[in-house]
């Protein structure tokens, strides 16, 4: 084994004393994209002698992939807008998925400004892509996000440094690390299929008990003037949400300045919503104060409902299970069931996706993004069941649910072992740690 040398930068540690360290603007040409207003978007849809125009949202998070079809083309003499040229790579640097949606280009594309284009010049780009997919690589870019919607400027991003074998060295770790990331996007994918499969599953049992009955009653089944909901069991009553809530609201429209824990109460928004259950494994926290505002008129409490109702998780909901004291942001629609329904039987309802299928089409998208008024969402109507039926299929679907969210956990925890695998050997092999078989006898 070759000896190693410290690099001098933390993050990188050490490294094989045949490679060198030199800064990203000395080896690639760096630049950002174009932005098109909402306004000009409909001039851009002609893919005639055109190139695609990609996005932020085109890029897959998961298996760092671009969706070319988005319908967006920016025309081949039009100067004003940036290429990135077949094997180039994109990075989000602004926003929520600034350092974390990466992709290769396939093919020559334009962009916009979120995304950041790395087009290696002195470097082999396929080994420029797995250093910038390194864990090294975004540990630095985490340490320089600044600014309110979180980001890491051009400047900054040339001024990070790289560490470089020979090209020829380049060229085997990116061949090696080609054929191993492969392997584990395979097995990634599978196991995406596989969650896919289970939450159909888990949708498919869940829309049957609550409009059908369960598959061992007897019920007699007779034709209701409504399009979602026509065969339910005749001594079943189809009831639009208000007249089972005694709270339909959401949150508050304002974005609060957070507080230490000690010093603060907890803050909930659509974030905390994961997997059918509240998640607080990540806690925000605001004044004592403002709080007390916010839960003037409605104070939210255990075994309540919490969906969400702005963004792309719209429809996601859970049952409150704790007895802190907390307020919910305007992405929140806060409910309370009255008498006629059970909480749980609601959950499960409004979770299927065919309440998210009739939600969805009273969502308003005039902003940025989608909105579920409240006005609206109180006139959808679900099936009803009396009290006595709905705790029985309550019943029966915790116990059904509670298994398939086994295993679905079981599944997602393979993903993220696997995940957490595949950025050590990319860091591992980028950063010299380890090295491809014969890559010493590269260097004579």
């Amino acid at each position: 084994m070759s000896k190693m040398k410290y690099s001098g930068v933390e993050w990188i540690g050490n490294i094989p004393n045949e490679w060198k360290l030199n800064k990203l603007k000395n080896v690639a040409d760096i630049y950002n994209g174009n932005s098109i207003s909402d306004e000009e978007k409909s001039l851009y849809e002609d893919n005639k002698d055109s190139y695609p125009y990609i996005a932020t949202k085109d890029i897959n998070m998961q298996n760092a992939t671009i969706n070319y079809e988005n319908g967006m083309y920016t025309k081949y003499n039009d100067k004003k807008f940036k290429i990135a040229y077949s094997g180039d790579t994109l990075l989000c640097i602004e926003g929520g998925s600034a350092g974390k949606k990466i992709a290769k280009v396939e093919c020559n594309v334009s962009f916009v400004n979120k995304l950041c284009c790395f087009h290696g010049k002195l470097i082999n780009n396929e080994y420029l892509y797995y250093y910038l997919m390194s864990n090294s690589f975004r540990e630095k870019f985490n340490q320089n996000l600044f600014g309110l919607i979180g980001g890491v400027s051009q400047f900054i991003l040339k001024q990070f440094n790289i560490c470089i074998p020979n090209v020829f060295e380049q060229e085997l770790i990116s061949n090696f690390l080609d054929e191993k990331i492969y392997k584990l996007d395979e097995i990634l994918d599978d196991l995406r299929k596989q969650l896919n499969i289970l939450d159909k599953y888990r949708d498919s049992m869940i829309y049957e008990c609550t409009t059908f009955g369960l598959y061992n009653s007897n019920h007699n089944y007779s034709f209701k003037k409504n399009k979602w909901y026509s065969k339910t069991p005749s001594n079943w009553r189809i009831m639009p949400l208000k007249y089972l809530t005694s709270i339909l609201t959401c949150g508050v429209a304002s974005t609060p300045e957070y507080v230490d824990e000690n010093e603060g109460v907890l803050f909930i928004s659509a974030q905390n919503i994961q997997n059918h259950k509240l998640d607080l494994s990540n806690r925000k926290y605001i004044s004592k104060s403002l709080h007390k505002m916010l839960v003037k008129n409605r104070r939210p409490k255990n075994g309540d409902i919490l969906q969400v109702r702005v963004g792309a998780t719209i429809g996601k909901s859970a049952i409150v299970d704790i007895d802190d004291e907390f307020s919910i942001y305007v992405s929140l629609t806060h409910i309370r069931v009255n008498n006629n329904i059970i909480n749980k039987y609601m959950n499960y309802i409004i979770s299927t996706d065919l309440f998210k299928k009739i939600a969805s089409l009273n969502v308003d998208y005039a902003g940025t993004q989608g909105n579920l008024n409240v006005s609206d969402l109180k006139k959808i109507k679900i099936p009803v069941p009396p009290i006595e039926e709905q705790k029985q299929i309550v019943e029966y679907l915790d116990k059904k649910c509670e298994l398939i969210d086994k295993i679905i956990k079981d599944k997602q925890e393979q993903i993220t072992k696997i995940e957490e695998y595949k950025k050590s050997v990319i860091y591992e092999y980028v950063t010299g740690k380890k090295r491809v078989e014969g890559a010493e006898e590269l260097y004579g």
